[in-house]
C-alpha cells in the first residue's frame, strides 16, 4: 500500500446517494427543487428565496456529502449576502438521478480514458472484485403502451447500471 494512501483518499470526494429528507421538512424556508436535465435525468436541489434579492446564486454542488448537508451555507448566502439560492446535487448524487459520469464525457475522452479504465477493469477481473456502486442498479418500471396503466404486470422492469459498467 501507498503511504500517500491516507492523502489520496481524502483528496478524494465521497458523495452521500441519498439526502437527508424532503428540504421542506427540514426548514420552512426551504423548497425542494426537482427538473430534468437536456437529457431527460431527473436532478435534485434546494431552493432557498430571499424577499429582495440582489442577485440568485446557481450552485453546482458535486463534492462530499450532498444538498442537504450544505444547509447552513445555503443560508449564510442568502441571509448575509441577500441572494436567492438554488444548489442542486450532480447527476447521481443526493436525490438527483444518473451516475455521475456523462456519457458523452465517455464518448469525447475516449482515448485519453481507455488506458486507464482498462487497467482499472482489469484490476477488478484479476482481483474478482467489483465495486458495489458498479453493480447496483435502478430498476424502473416501463409502461408496455397497452392495458390499464393500474394494473403492475403492464409494466416491464428496466435495470439502469452506472455507465462504467457498460464500458
Amino acid at each position: 500500500m501507498s503511504p500517500l494512501g491516507p492523502l489520496e483518499r481524502s483528496l478524494i470526494y465521497h458523495p452521500a446517494k441519498s439526502a437527508a429528507g424532503v428540504a421542506s421538512r427540514q426548514a420552512p424556508d426551504l423548497e425542494d427543487a426537482h427538473f430534468e436535465s437536456a437529457d431527460g435525468t431527473q436532478l435534485h436541489g434546494i431552493f432557498m428565496d430571499h424577499p429582495n434579492p440582489v442577485a440568485v446564486a446557481l450552485w453546482m454542488h458535486g463534492n462530499a456529502g450532498n444538498v442537504s448537508h450544505r444547509i447552513d451555507s445555503l443560508r449564510l448566502l442568502n441571509q448575509r449576502h441577500r441572494l436567492a439560492v438554488l444548489v442542486f446535487d450532480y447527476r447521481g448524487y443526493g436525490r438527483s438521478e444518473g451516475d455521475g459520469i456523462p456519457t458523452q464525457l465517455l464518448k469525447e475522452a475516449a482515448t485519453e480514458l481507455a488506458p486507464s479504465l482498462a487497467k482499472l477493469l482489469n484490476k477488478s477481473f484479476q482481483t474478482g472484485t467489483t465495486p458495489q456502486e458498479w453493480r447496483d442498479a435502478t430498476i424502473t418500471p416501463i409502461y408496455k403502451q397497452k392495458g390499464k396503466k393500474s394494473d403492475p404486470s403492464n409494466y416491464r422492469p428496466i435495470s439502469l447500471l452506472p455507465i462504467i459498467s457498460k464500458v
